[in-house]
């Protein structure tokens, strides 16, 4: 048996940002992320420019300490490395592909919009929510700190 599903796979295609972020590879968060194939390429690239501007807002004040020390762009802040790649902008794309990940999510909640694929949806552990709260952590990691969430009762 065999199974005829659409490939989930883009070439390399770079979002530029503003000037104190590196650009994003949209390939990056549909290959990686797992973004529904139905949806236009288009659609995810400004889902994930949307993304881009919501976290560069949120780390605007970061921005702004890093470029008063003299950093020109993130990639200049010094930091540990994973691999290639700093662990700060390891930490940024994290946050902005979930960011992304979570507005598809919500969206789009399923692309069978039989009665049990939102069941389905509604029950999955691949959730608007758990995206949201993967940006949050990223973010604070990438703060340096604490990621603890309490709610009011």
């Amino acid at each position: 048996m065999s199974f005829a599903g659409k490939q989930n796979t883009v070439d390399s295609k770079l979002i530029s940002n503003q000037p104190f972020w590196p650009a994003l590879d949209l390939a990056e968060l549909i290959n990686s992320y797992r973004t529904p194939s139905d949806l236009p390429t288009a659609t995810v690239e400004g889902t994930l420019q949307i993304s881009m501007v919501q976290v560069n807002a949120r780390l605007a004040s970061y921005r702004q300490t890093q470029e008063a020390e003299g950093h020109e762009n993130l990639t200049d802040v010094p930091c540990e490395q994973v691999g290639d790649e700093s662990i700060q902008v390891i930490l940024y794309k994290r946050a902005i592909f979930c960011q992304a990940k979570a507005s598809i999510l919500r969206d789009w909640p399923s692309i069978d919009r039989r009665k049990e694929a939102e069941n389905q949806a509604r029950a999955s552990e691949e959730t608007e929510d758990r995206y949201l709260e993967f940006t949050d952590q990223a973010i604070s990691q990438f703060l340096g700190k604490l990621s603890i969430n309490v709610e009011a009762l």
